[in-house]
C-alpha cells in the first residue's frame, strides 16, 4: 500500500514538473466521442486535443503563436462533418458495442492494407 503510494506521488511529482494542466469542457457525450475517435486513431484524448489546437492556431493565424513541440503524429483522418455526426451517434452507443464494433473495424483495415 505504501509502494503504490509512493508511487502515485512521484508520477504526479514528473507530471507536475513536465506539463501544464488545462482543463477542457464539452458538451455532455462529447467526450465518449472525442476519445472514441482519438482511440481509431490510435492516440490519447490529450495528443488529439494538442494536435487539433495547434492545427486550429496554424490555419487561422498562419502559425501557432508559441513554438510547441508539436506530438510526432502521423495524420490518418480528417473527418466530413457528416462523418464526425456519425462518430457522436456511436458514441451514444452501449460501450460494449462500440468495442465489438471498433475491433470490426481495425480487423477489417488490417485486412485491407
Amino acid at each position: 500500500m505504501l509502494l503504490a503510494k509512493e508511487q502515485a506521488a512521484a508520477v504526479e511529482k514528473f507530471r507536475t514538473k513536465k506539463f501544464d494542466r488545462v482543463t477542457v469542457n464539452v458538451p455532455k457525450g462529447k467526450r465518449d466521442a472525442y476519445k472514441l475517435g482519438a482511440e481509431f486513431l490510435e492516440l490519447s484524448l490529450s495528443v488529439l486535443i494538442q494536435n487539433a489546437v495547434e492545427d486550429y492556431l496554424e490555419n487561422n493565424l498562419g502559425k501557432s503563436p508559441v513554438k510547441v513541440e508539436k506530438p510526432v503524429v502521423e495524420e490518418k483522418l480528417k473527418l466530413s462533418a457528416a462523418e464526425r455526426q456519425l462518430l457522436e451517434n456511436f458514441a451514444k452507443l452501449p460501450k460494449s458495442i462500440q468495442k465489438k464494433f471498433a475491433g470490426l473495424i481495425k480487423d477489417f483495415a488490417r485486412q485491407d492494407s
